[in-house]
């Protein structure tokens, strides 16, 4: 924990002992709030990288991009197939048959027969 995160856990500790003090019965509800989420409270002046809190940011990117691959595909008619492409055009270091589930679904078909071409 960091100076900021300990000095939470003291305040949040003398808040709750307030609201036992003073025995209302309006705050009997709010302090048992406190006290089961003391933990997730404290959680959040959590700063692990430096003075920075933790982010969604990533998270929220991921699904803005995702969001623009479902607008720009228009019928998709293989949601696996739509899955493996935003797979791979998220992370372009996956190699696309690496497992069985991001195999290729290309079907095999028969093979053209010989083509020439009539010269007028």
């Amino acid at each position: 924990m960091t100076l900021a995160s300990d000095e939470a856990a003291v305040r949040i500790n003398a808040l709750i002992d307030k609201f036992k003090k003073e025995e209302i019965r309006q705050f009997d509800e709010f302090t048992a709030i406190l006290c089961t989420l003391r933990n997730e409270i404290l959680n959040s002046f959590i700063r692990p990288y430096g003075d920075r809190k933790l982010s969604n940011s990533f998270t929220e990117n991921i699904n803005g991009r995702i969001k623009t691959y479902l607008a720009v595909s228009n019928c998709i008619s293989s949601f696996q197939r739509f899955r493996k492409r935003v797979i791979f055009a998220l992370s372009p270091d996956i190699y696309y048959a690496l497992t069985p589930m991001l195999a290729s679904e290309k079907r095999d078909r028969k093979k053209r027969g010989s083509y020439n071409k009539s010269r007028d």
